[in-house]
């Protein structure tokens, strides 16, 4: 068999995607600078892609955790009352698997999504206001999405 590893990164701020190892992130301060990633539907295929989400090569498993670690450096980070190093936002790190037998063409492809999921806000204990606020909003709101996503499956199950 021969193997492939390819990574992505992609982080959920404010109901917006953004690549997490886009090489701009280096040179831009401003995540409003950075391009969205938006989905894409192919209807005939019956698949979705992610439009302006980089995948990275990783030849070995040093390469694929300084990905990880470079796009842990990007994310949206704040102080809160309650925490000093609240991240803002979720995150999905996929590592993309191929497999492909050395006598075959046909290509077996994986996927291992690690998801990170920003924590609930108590807004009323925490005393936030402004622009932490509005992030505690969309946290919450996108968590209380995924528990009706999540009960939705177990009832149609």
């Amino acid at each position: 068999m021969e193997y492939s590893m390819k990574i992505s990164y992609l982080e959920i701020y404010n109901e917006y995607g953004y690549d997490l190892l886009d090489a701009r992130q280096e040179s831009t301060t401003k995540l409003e600078e950075m391009p969205r990633v938006s989905l894409f539907e192919d209807t005939e295929a019956g698949t979705v892609h992610l439009k302006n989400l980089s995948i990275h090569p990783a030849i070995s498993v040093d390469e694929a955790l300084n990905l990880l670690f470079m796009g842990d450096t990007n994310r949206m980070i704040a102080e809160t009352p309650m925490n000093e190093a609240s991240t803002r936002s979720h995150c999905i790190f996929t590592i993309h698997i191929m497999a492909r037998p050395h006598d075959s063409s046909k290509v077996r492809r994986s996927k291992l999504h690690l998801v990170d999921l920003a924590g609930s806000e108590r807004v009323y204990k925490s005393g936030i206001d402004g622009s932490i606020l509005t992030e505690a909003k969309y946290i919450n709101l996108s968590l209380h999405y995924l528990e009706q996503v999540s009960i939705g499956l177990f009832y149609e199950a």
